[in-house]
């Protein structure tokens, strides 16, 4: 049997009815790029026509939401204000090389090294610069970095001649700490 050759001419392969069954193949397979063409001009359309514009401001509105609701409640440092109630000489701790001093303020006992920031002027004029300068009575202000067994690590404490506006006033150290804590761990699964 001999092959006989089969020849198309320029005419039948531009025909209307093999440009159908090519569109058809193209459909079926799923080649879109065949279907719309490759040397067709783009479209230029509006950014408000865009569903990633939406997106960004879906995603803009959403963090700016989540930081509404987030940024009353947390807070770097634990705050507590009150009456100095006690305040003690320096004394070892466990795992500290340093002595501490102590001062309990609002029913917290709160723990202060001697390189702590003190400061403010007391109720007669007189310069609060180091921890021998406080007493009984005296109103602070107190910003603590961690709890550590019930007491507060002060990293700074200001002294006033005035009451400070009240911060975490009757509440535990630990409940602060645990609020802190579970704030933080929201932020960082609503972030990740």
């Amino acid at each position: 049997m001999s092959q006989e050759k089969l020849s198309i001419t320029k005419q039948e392969l531009h025909s209307k009815h093999v440009e159908e069954i090519l569109e058809k193949q193209a459909a079926l397979s799923g080649e879109v790029e065949f279907l719309y063409g490759k040397d067709k001009p783009k479209v230029k359309g509006s950014i408000f026509l865009s569903s990633w514009f939406y997106l960004f401001l879906a995603g803009l509105l959403g963090a700016f939401m989540s930081w509404l609701i987030i940024e009353p409640n947390f807070d770097d440092f634990i705050r507590i204000s009150g009456q100095i109630e006690e305040v003690r000489e320096t004394f070892p701790i466990t795992g500290a090389n340093e002595l501490v001093h102590y001062v309990k303020i609002d029913g917290k006992g709160i723990l202060f090294l001697e390189q702590s920031i003190y400061d403010g002027i007391d109720e007669n004029g007189k310069k609060i610069t180091k921890f021998s300068d406080l007493s009984v009575g005296q109103y602070a202000y107190v910003v603590c970095e961690n709890v550590y067994e019930e007491n507060g690590l002060g990293a700074a404490i200001k002294i006033g001649p005035s009451p400070f506006p009240e911060f975490n006033k009757g509440r535990s150290l630990s409940v602060i700490s645990i609020q802190k804590t579970l704030w933080s761990l929201i932020i960082f699964i609503i972030f990740i």
